[in-house]
């Protein structure tokens, strides 16, 4: 299957974070997060342009037998995926250097019985792509010890979405300073969508945790964090215990 429908079908990851998170840690699932994570995938689908809405290269030979089986893995891959969100935030009690001790070991053990099963191992005969490999190693343990972190202080639904649209931003930076290509229409409009979400996200957790009778919520965010009077928290007081009753 072409690259940007592959793209694609991972950039839904976060709605699938969002769902379980729901479902298994009873995550509060707002109207904003909704809508943010709909149009980081807007943002997306602009950038990435797959085929099947924009329509296929001429010269792409469609195989329908191999394409649906590679959207079954990929699919396959994105659930799996999802739930290592859930998984990493219901260890937010244990220490992240357990959970990635035990991440290293099980992933050298599949990656030994992959490199016996489907061949014999090499190692890169260039010097430069040893390094290369060794930064790789290095920078992944290091994104993998801030993703663990992040979900041991933030929701997972939250943390996919930021994830998700800081690969987009950075390989865009990366994109035009490092090889110097610059991006057409479609994808700045995208990269701008993308963009906005990481901002409202990012304003709306300032203004989360600002005391509630702050004159931003007090005056100009009144709608958004309505102050409950005591009448309405004695009537939910009162329907709770008739239901518990």
């Amino acid at each position: 299957m072409p690259m940007a429908d592959a793209n694609m079908i991972s950039a839904a990851s976060p709605i699938w974070v969002v769902i379980f998170a729901r479902i298994f840690l009873k995550e509060p699932l707002k109207s904003f997060d909704i809508i943010n994570v709909f149009v980081t995938l807007l943002g997306i689908l602009f950038i990435i342009r797959p085929p099947f809405i924009f329509g296929y290269d001429p010269l792409f030979e469609f195989d329908n037998q191999y394409y649906i089986a590679g959207v079954i893995v990929f699919f396959g891959s994105v659930l799996f995926q999802s739930n290592v969100y859930i998984m990493l935030r219901m260890l937010k009690g244990v220490h992240f250097s357990v959970t990635l001790s035990i991440f290293g070991l099980i992933g050298m053990l599949e990656s030994a019985v992959f490199m016996f099963a489907l061949g014999d191992g090499c190692i890169p005969a260039c010097g430069e792509d040893r390094l290369m490999m060794v930064g790789v190693g290095l920078l992944s343990f290091l994104a993998q010890i801030l993703l663990t972190v992040s979900l041991q202080l933030e929701e997972a639904g939250k943390v996919s979405i930021m994830r998700k649209a800081g690969d987009i931003l950075f390989a865009f930076l990366f994109q035009i300073l490092i090889f110097n290509e610059l991006p057409g229409m479609w994808s700045i409009i995208g990269a701008s969508l993308v963009s906005l979400t990481v901002l409202i996200s990012s304003t709306k957790k300032i203004v989360d945790n600002l005391p509630e009778d702050h004159a931003i919520k007090q005056k100009y965010l009144a709608c958004f964090y309505k102050k409950e009077t005591p009448d309405e928290n004695s009537l939910k007081l009162q329907s709770l215990s008739e239901k518990c009753s």
